[in-house]
């Protein structure tokens, strides 16, 4: 517990609060994981990059074949949602609460309808820019437990002739519901505003 004691209080709340809101108390020795490497990170005051570092270097196992799979046909399945603008199917792939994070904002939705408004807003900005298709490429998978398991994605955004627009990364924890379903209850946004700039940038020097 020294290492706990080393950081400060707002976050030493914000982590018990995380563990506690998503039920991972039972997973042996979490605390000193997650503060051991904020120690030396010099980015812990920026909450994205601590939620990065920390999903991506702590806890890490390879897991069996099975998760991959299981992994790959979920984010195929997130992706071909948004392609349909299916919002009810699009929010199935989330559980109720679960927090997005960015690097101005850091969200839980404890309501569906919340949710729903803000991926209804991204698909209408999918539309202005012409997105017709999506595709994902899962690019790590640490396995923390039988039921939880974090995942940094790349999202691929295409126009009608799968000309692509832009892409941008994401690191997900996904736990498993009471059907034994995969549901994300974290996404952390690691690059989508520089991308999304740098997309307003080009459109603006072909106008």
């Amino acid at each position: 517990m020294v290492f706990y004691q080393l950081v400060s209080q707002p976050l030493q709340r914000y982590i018990e609060l995380f563990i506690v809101q998503q039920g991972l108390q039972n997973i042996p020795d979490l605390k000193p994981k997650i503060i051991r490497p904020i120690l030396f990170y010099e980015l812990v005051q920026e909450k994205c990059h601590f939620i990065h570092f920390l999903l991506t270097r702590i806890a890490y196992f390879r897991p069996p074949e099975l998760h991959y799979n299981m992994i790959n046909n979920f984010f195929e399945s997130y992706a071909n949602a948004l392609e349909k603008g299916d919002i009810k199917l699009i929010v199935n792939h989330f559980q109720v609460p679960c927090t997005i994070i960015s690097e101005d904002s850091s969200t839980t939705f404890s309501e569906a309808s919340r949710l729903e408004g803000l991926l209804g807003h991204s698909l209408r900005f999918f539309k202005q820019l012409g997105i017709a298709h999506i595709r994902t490429e899962v690019w790590t998978r640490h396995l923390w437990t039988d039921n939880v398991i974090s995942t940094k994605v790349n999202w691929k955004y295409f126009d009608g002739l799968n000309q692509p627009v832009y892409n941008y990364d994401y690191q997900y924890i996904l736990k498993t519901d009471k059907n034994n379903k995969w549901k994300i209850i974290l996404a952390v946004s690691l690059n989508e505003k520089e991308r999304l700039e740098e997309l307003m940038k080009k459109m603006k020097l072909k106008a």
